[in-house]
Parts: structure tokens; C-alpha cells; sequence
């Protein structure tokens, strides 16, 4: 009988441990769970996250992109003053003038210096 009252106990604290394994077992599927959740969200924000910086990315190298060509563009735009602007063309004009008074000039000289003489006109 004391084997059988040992036996019953010992089947009641193996049913007693059952019970809590049990429970602990429901209280780790339900925290799992919650850390699956909290998981699926942390991918979803870092994946919208992501994306928003994959497009100020792109639009930071458009940006780069566009400020070069702009840059090239005004580079051109401030040569093409420097030729076509007041003191660019005046510049080409004198420049011509020059040229053509010191080929008259040395028309003349030719002549009267017998070749002896030459003129150089240098313009700034």
C-alpha cells in the first residue's frame, strides 16, 4: 500500500510538472509569436525605410548629376561672354584693325625703306 501511495504521489508530481511545462510551453508559443511579430514589423518599417533612402539616393545623384551639366553649361555660357560679349567683340575688331594697319603700314615702309624697315603692332 505504501508503494502505491509513493506510486500515486509520484504520478501527481509528474502530472503537476506536466501541467506547468504545459504552461510554460503555451507562455513561450505566445512569446515566439510576439517576437515573430515584432520581427515582421521591424522588416517592414527597414524595408520602407529603405526604399525612401534608395530614392534620396537617386535623387541626390540626379542633383550631382544636374550641377555638373550646369556647371559645364556655365562655363561655356561665361566663355561665350568673354568672346561675345562688349569687350569681346571690340577686342576682335581692334585686334583686326591692327592687323590691317600694320600690313598697310608695312606696305609703305617696303616701299619707302626699300624693305629696309618692318612694323610690328602688338595689341593687348
Amino acid at each position: 500500500m505504501q508503494e502505491e501511495q509513493q506510486l500515486k504521489q509520484k504520478i501527481e508530481l509528474l502530472r503537476a510538472a506536466e501541467m506547468d511545462l504545459s504552461s510554460n510551453q503555451g507562455k513561450i508559443n505566445a512569446s515566439v509569436l510576439l517576437i515573430s511579430d515584432r520581427l515582421a514589423s521591424s522588416k517592414q518599417a527597414v524595408s520602407e525605410r529603405s526604399a525612401a533612402l534608395f530614392e534620396l539616393e537617386q535623387l541626390i545623384a540626379d542633383a550631382n548629376t544636374q550641377q555638373q551639366r550646369m556647371a559645364a553649361r556655365g562655363a561655356v555660357l561665361e566663355r561665350l561672354a568673354d568672346v561675345l560679349g562688349p569687350r569681346g567683340i571690340q577686342h576682335f575688331i581692334f585686334s583686326q584693325v591692327l592687323r590691317q594697319l600694320e600690313q598697310i603700314a608695312n606696305a609703305y615702309l617696303l616701299v619707302l625703306a626699300e624693305g629696309g624697315i618692318k612694323l610690328i603692332i602688338q595689341g593687348g
